[in-house]
Protein backbone atom coordinates (compact mmCIF):
# COMPACT_ATOMS: atom_id res chain seq x y z
CA UNK A 1 0.00 0.00 0.00
CA UNK A 2 1.40 3.22 -0.78
CA UNK A 3 1.51 6.82 0.76
CA UNK A 4 1.61 9.82 -0.72
CA UNK A 5 3.72 12.60 0.56
CA UNK A 6 3.35 16.24 -0.12
CA UNK A 7 5.76 18.85 0.44
CA UNK A 8 5.36 21.81 2.84
CA UNK A 9 3.52 23.90 0.14
CA UNK A 10 0.97 21.58 -0.30
CA UNK A 11 2.75 20.08 -3.44
CA UNK A 12 2.51 16.13 -4.40
CA UNK A 13 5.98 15.47 -4.47
CA UNK A 14 5.95 11.51 -4.24
CA UNK A 15 4.31 8.62 -3.13
CA UNK A 16 6.20 5.99 -0.55
CA UNK A 17 5.38 2.70 1.27
CA UNK A 18 3.29 2.77 4.17
CA UNK A 19 6.35 1.46 6.55
CA UNK A 20 8.22 4.54 5.21
CA UNK A 21 5.14 6.81 5.90
CA UNK A 22 5.21 5.58 9.61
CA UNK A 23 8.83 6.40 9.73
CA UNK A 24 8.54 9.62 9.11
CA UNK A 25 5.51 9.78 11.10
CA UNK A 26 7.69 8.65 13.85
CA UNK A 27 10.37 10.91 13.82
CA UNK A 28 8.15 13.80 13.53
CA UNK A 29 8.79 14.65 10.34
CA UNK A 30 5.65 14.62 8.56
CA UNK A 31 1.92 15.20 9.75
CA UNK A 32 -1.24 12.27 8.13
CA UNK A 33 -3.56 14.18 6.30
CA UNK A 34 -5.64 11.33 4.85
CA UNK A 35 -5.59 7.35 6.35
CA UNK A 36 -7.23 4.25 4.46
CA UNK A 37 -10.00 2.27 6.23
CA UNK A 38 -7.06 -0.80 6.83
CA UNK A 39 -4.87 -0.72 9.97
CA UNK A 40 -1.87 -2.35 11.10
CA UNK A 41 -1.91 -4.08 14.55
CA UNK A 42 0.66 -3.55 16.49
CA UNK A 43 1.65 -5.51 19.79
CA UNK A 44 -0.85 -2.76 22.08
CA UNK A 45 -2.47 -0.53 19.11
CA UNK A 46 -4.37 -1.19 16.27
CA UNK A 47 -3.59 1.50 13.57
CA UNK A 48 -4.86 3.39 10.84
CA UNK A 49 -2.55 3.01 7.54
CA UNK A 50 -1.74 6.86 6.11
CA UNK A 51 -2.78 7.22 2.84
CA UNK A 52 -2.00 11.18 2.69
CA UNK A 53 0.84 12.93 4.58
CA UNK A 54 2.47 16.18 4.72
CA UNK A 55 6.46 16.61 5.52
CA UNK A 56 7.03 19.78 7.66
CA UNK A 57 10.95 20.87 6.52
CA UNK A 58 10.97 19.72 2.82
CA UNK A 59 9.53 22.40 0.41
CA UNK A 60 11.41 21.84 -3.03
CA UNK A 61 9.81 19.87 -5.90
CA UNK A 62 12.32 17.24 -7.00
CA UNK A 63 14.68 18.72 -9.79
CA UNK A 64 14.01 16.48 -13.50
CA UNK A 65 17.19 16.06 -15.46
CA UNK A 66 16.87 15.56 -19.24
CA UNK A 67 19.64 12.45 -20.28
CA UNK A 68 19.48 11.04 -23.38
CA UNK A 69 17.78 8.02 -23.81
CA UNK A 70 15.65 6.29 -26.70
CA UNK A 71 12.19 6.87 -24.58
CA UNK A 72 12.68 10.55 -25.05
CA UNK A 73 14.20 10.51 -28.30
CA UNK A 74 10.78 8.55 -29.63
CA UNK A 75 8.55 10.68 -27.36
CA UNK A 76 10.31 14.11 -28.85
CA UNK A 77 9.38 12.30 -32.62
CA UNK A 78 6.02 11.48 -31.55
CA UNK A 79 6.95 7.70 -32.31
CA UNK A 80 7.08 8.22 -35.99
CA UNK A 81 10.23 7.50 -38.60
CA UNK A 82 11.37 10.82 -39.40
CA UNK A 83 12.65 9.39 -42.92
CA UNK A 84 9.54 7.63 -43.89
CA UNK A 85 6.23 9.03 -41.13
CA UNK A 86 5.81 5.23 -40.33
CA UNK A 87 4.11 4.95 -37.22
CA UNK A 88 7.10 3.24 -34.59
CA UNK A 89 6.12 0.64 -31.27
CA UNK A 90 9.36 0.55 -28.75
CA UNK A 91 10.02 -3.07 -30.13
CA UNK A 92 10.11 -1.45 -33.89
CA UNK A 93 11.69 1.59 -33.78
CA UNK A 94 15.26 2.51 -34.34
CA UNK A 95 17.58 5.18 -33.22
CA UNK A 96 19.55 6.08 -36.06
CA UNK A 97 22.21 8.67 -36.37
CA UNK A 98 22.23 11.76 -38.87
CA UNK A 99 25.30 11.77 -39.23
CA UNK A 100 27.47 7.87 -38.83
CA UNK A 101 29.66 7.54 -35.54
CA UNK A 102 32.09 6.26 -38.23
CA UNK A 103 32.01 9.58 -39.76
CA UNK A 104 32.53 12.04 -36.18
CA UNK A 105 28.60 12.01 -35.45
CA UNK A 106 27.87 11.69 -31.76
CA UNK A 107 24.99 10.04 -29.93
CA UNK A 108 23.03 13.13 -28.44
CA UNK A 109 19.68 14.66 -28.87
CA UNK A 110 20.80 16.71 -31.77
CA UNK A 111 22.65 13.62 -33.66
CA UNK A 112 19.79 11.23 -33.29
CA UNK A 113 16.39 10.45 -34.64
CA UNK A 114 13.86 7.84 -34.41
CA UNK A 115 13.24 5.60 -37.47
CA UNK A 116 12.00 2.24 -38.71
CA UNK A 117 14.17 -0.65 -39.31
CA UNK A 118 14.13 -0.36 -43.17
CA UNK A 119 15.14 3.34 -43.32
CA UNK A 120 18.18 2.71 -40.61
CA UNK A 121 19.08 0.06 -42.99
CA UNK A 122 18.55 1.91 -46.18
CA UNK A 123 20.34 4.69 -44.93
CA UNK A 124 23.42 2.58 -43.34
CA UNK A 125 26.30 4.78 -42.75
CA UNK A 126 25.87 7.39 -44.96
CA UNK A 127 25.50 11.18 -44.99
CA UNK A 128 21.51 12.37 -45.36
CA UNK A 129 23.22 14.45 -48.94
CA UNK A 130 23.96 11.23 -50.55
CA UNK A 131 20.55 9.47 -50.08
CA UNK A 132 17.56 10.67 -50.83
CA UNK A 133 15.70 10.68 -47.22
CA UNK A 134 14.70 13.82 -45.67
CA UNK A 135 13.43 14.58 -42.04
CA UNK A 136 10.41 15.37 -41.13
CA UNK A 137 11.52 17.52 -38.41
CA UNK A 138 14.74 18.79 -37.41
CA UNK A 139 16.13 17.24 -34.25
CA UNK A 140 16.63 19.42 -30.60
CA UNK A 141 17.15 19.11 -27.25
CA UNK A 142 14.19 18.24 -25.12
CA UNK A 143 14.05 21.14 -22.88
CA UNK A 144 13.56 20.29 -19.15
CA UNK A 145 10.44 19.23 -17.91
CA UNK A 146 8.78 20.10 -14.90
CA UNK A 147 8.48 17.10 -11.78
CA UNK A 148 6.07 14.28 -13.28
CA UNK A 149 4.68 12.86 -10.20
CA UNK A 150 4.61 8.74 -11.63
CA UNK A 151 1.39 7.25 -9.83
CA UNK A 152 1.38 3.68 -9.64
CA UNK A 153 -2.57 3.95 -8.93
CA UNK A 154 -4.69 6.71 -8.27
CA UNK A 155 -6.29 5.98 -4.90
CA UNK A 156 -9.81 7.62 -3.79
CA UNK A 157 -8.38 9.39 -0.55
CA UNK A 158 -5.24 10.80 -3.38
CA UNK A 159 -7.95 12.98 -4.76
CA UNK A 160 -8.04 15.62 -3.45
CA UNK A 161 -4.30 16.58 -2.83
CA UNK A 162 -3.52 16.38 -7.04
CA UNK A 163 -4.37 18.45 -9.56
CA UNK A 164 -7.62 17.73 -11.48
CA UNK A 165 -4.87 17.81 -14.55
CA UNK A 166 -2.66 14.57 -12.85
CA UNK A 167 -6.01 12.92 -11.96
CA UNK A 168 -7.49 13.69 -15.94
CA UNK A 169 -4.03 12.04 -17.03
CA UNK A 170 -4.25 9.35 -15.09
CA UNK A 171 -7.52 8.04 -15.86
CA UNK A 172 -7.20 8.65 -19.74
CA UNK A 173 -4.03 6.57 -19.42
CA UNK A 174 -5.96 3.87 -17.58
CA UNK A 175 -8.99 4.23 -18.82
CA UNK A 176 -10.74 0.13 -19.85
CA UNK A 177 -11.67 -0.39 -23.41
Amino acid sequence: MRTLVLNKAWLAIGHVSWKRAFTLLCSERAEVLEYYEATIRTPRDELFVPAVIRLFNYDKVPACKVTFCKRLVLERDNYQCQYCGKSLHNNTATLDHIIPRSLGGQTNFLNIVASCKVCNSKKSNKLLKDTSFNLKNKPFKPIKKSFILRLPALKEEWENYLPRKIINEFQAKHRDF
